[in-house]
């Protein structure tokens, strides 16, 4: 073998090392290993078809329509959603 050959040799074996030594860095970090990947493929969704403000928002609209529905269900109940009837003046009405 000559002096060439060896060289050419050497820097085929340093070049592999070194790549070697990057596949394995990059491959083994924690961030592209299957389990995390696996556990979480939509991190920023919690469901399929909306995301977590979105349910929030339509939590909020029905809590406020249920708020007003009990509202008005607890003046009827208390009969103060229209005047009493038991009045000394009658009450004139169109």
């Amino acid at each position: 073998m000559n002096n060439t050959n060896v060289k050419i040799m050497k820097t085929i074996a340093t070049t592999t090392a070194l790549l070697g030594i990057c596949v394995f860095t990059i491959g083994c970090n924690e961030r592209t290993q299957n389990s995390n990947i696996l556990t979480a493929l939509t991190p920023n969704m919690q469901t399929l078809d909306s995301t977590y403000p979105e349910d929030r928002a339509n939590e909020q609209v029905t809590n406020n329509a249920n708020d007003r529905l009990f509202h008005g269900d607890s003046e009827r109940f208390w009969m103060v959603d229209s005047p009493s009837t038991l009045t000394p003046k009658p009450v004139v009405r169109n």
